[in-house]
């Protein structure tokens, strides 16, 4: 018998059936508090580490073992993805990001207007970033069931294959664009933009063929690239037009008078 360090009833197992206390109560350490600490502030559980070896090795077969019900030791795909997207921030600044962009945005869009769209596109992406990221993933959804419409998967389940696919490859992105770093090489210049869209052009058709393993690979393989390409140039659309209508509202409203 154990008797509850917090109730004090005695009981058999584990946890206390009265208070839901552990029956094991270690003495507390740093370590505990920390541990604390992570699982209050972070979405994860431990399958995180599990999750992410799994996607990098081989997530064609993960996704199919979660779909098909083997959940227990993954973390959820939305979750995971909001852990990628906080680490990923460690990788990059604001600075870097502005720089890199500002003279392919400068000669798009001139003037103050120009100016103040991307002020507001950078306070968009940095201020939202997982949002950001996320918001993605129903484009990609979309058109991955469009790709591959032939295969018994609907859209929910895209969206969880998509979310998964787009984590694993931020997750591999990552050495490459810390090497970036530690060389002084700003992450977002032309270069480094195409190596990093390469990684992830690459890791998503390894995902979709692992995943739907094609007759065809080839045909598979153009599929993948169809759809990740495809729901980017949608995306970046749709944000250029928020972004766009933003500004025209704001010029309209609070722009200087003539």
């Amino acid at each position: 018998m154990t008797i509850c360090k917090n109730c004090a009833k005695e009981f058999e197992g584990h946890y206390c059936p009265e208070c839901g206390q552990k029956a094991s109560t270690r003495r507390y350490s740093l370590r505990i508090a920390l541990g604390e600490i992570v699982k209050k502030i972070l979405p994860v559980d431990r399958g995180w580490l599990f999750t992410a070896v799994q996607l990098l090795t081989r997530p064609g077969p993960m996704l199919r073992d979660y779909l098909a019900g083997k959940r227990v030791v993954y973390t959820h795909p939305f979750q995971f993805m909001l852990l990628v997207s906080a680490i990923s921030l460690l990788f990059f600044s604001r600075e870097d990001f502005e720089s890199g962009f500002q003279a392919g945005m400068q000669q798009t869009s001139p003037g103050e207007a120009g100016e103040l769209m991307r002020k507001q596109f950078m306070d968009l992406f940095f201020t939202n970033f997982s949002a950001f990221l996320i918001s993605v993933v129903p484009f990609l959804a979309f058109f991955s069931r469009l790709f591959y419409r032939k295969h018994e998967v609907n859209y929910a389940e895209h969206l969880v294959i998509n979310c998964y696919l787009l984590a694993g490859s931020s997750i591999a992105s990552m050495p490459s664009t810390l090497l970036f770093k530690i060389l002084g090489i700003n992450p977002f210049n032309m270069s480094s933009t195409l190596i990093t869209t390469a990684i992830y052009l690459s890791y998503f058709v390894w995902g979709y063929l692992g995943f739907f393993r094609p007759e065809n690979k080839i045909l598979g393989g153009l599929k993948a690239l169809l759809t990740y390409i495809t729901a980017y140039l949608i995306f970046i659309f749709f944000i250029g037009l928020v972004v766009a209508l933003g500004v025209f509202v704001y010029m309209a409203l609070w722009g200087k008078p003539q």
